[in-house]
């Protein structure tokens, strides 16, 4: 998606150093900005606690995203919701995952016509030209 509407270089993905051996080597990512930050103590649960602290705090975001995912989208979401008070969260019921249990709980925006379309639509492209203003 980010490669049809030529925003590549301005996706950031964020990754904590713990999990470095797991990751595939960098000349085989996409994606060319990719920020790893320090791991904590060894500590799984500490060191993604730092990276999405980071994460947050790099930039003003203008809307949040949330797709798929497991418990980990949870926990963004909320900490998401605490950083960046007033911002759009939107989490795509539609690709399942922990992004849907949110949806379910009534997290997101309440207008039914955008819930609809977070509920609905599987182009992903599509979606987020409506929701976000992207063009390709």
């Amino acid at each position: 998606m980010a490669q049809r509407l030529g925003a590549i270089d301005r996706v950031v993905i964020y990754q904590s150093s713990f999990f470095k051996k797991l990751v595939p080597p960098p000349d085989s990512m996409v994606f060319p900005n990719v920020r790893w930050t320090p791991e904590v103590g060894g500590d799984r649960e500490q060191s993604l606690e730092a990276m999405r602290h980071e994460m947050l705090g790099s930039n003003p975001f203008g809307a949040g995203v949330f797709v798929g995912g497991m418990e980990g989208i949870e926990d963004e979401y909320a900490m998401f919701r605490r950083v960046c008070r007033g911002v759009a969260a939107y989490p795509v019921a539609s690709g399942g995952g922990a992004a849907r249990m949110l949806f379910d709980r009534g997290e997101g925006p309440a207008d039914p016509v955008v819930r609809g379309m977070l509920e609905g639509e599987l182009v992903y492209g599509y979606l987020f030209q409506r929701l976000l203003g992207l063009t390709p």
